[in-house]
């Protein structure tokens, strides 16, 4: 995982509520405050899909994009596109678009 990788994932857990608390020991997913499991929505379906239901991330599917809207008072919208794997771009289209609401600027 790169530096901007693990910036994005801490500002979408905070975002969200979470308090990282620090990168697993193979440095692929984080460990978060209060949370039993690793967590990194970049690349498992179930914490894309509760990190966008906790902040309400709004999500339009195409063939080989996906367009994210979170409406807050921080709003964002994210346009992403994975040409060879469609459910990995929704997945970080998701991540991104939360990550920004946490502050991330990347």
């Amino acid at each position: 995982m790169t530096n901007e990788e693990r910036k994005m994932l801490e500002c979408a857990a905070r975002a969200a509520g979470y308090e990282p608390c620090r990168m697993n020991d193979d440095e692929n997913a984080l460990l978060l405050i209060g949370v039993q499991d690793e967590w990194n929505p970049l690349t498992d379906d179930g914490d894309a899909f509760r990190l966008m239901s906790r902040l309400h991330i709004q999500v339009t599917p195409y063939s080989h994009r996906t367009t994210c809207s979170a409406v807050g008072i921080n709003a964002v919208s994210i346009f992403h596109e994975k040409d060879s794997d469609v459910a990995a771009g929704r997945r970080e289209a998701i991540t991104l678009a939360a990550s920004r609401l946490g502050g991330y600027e990347g």
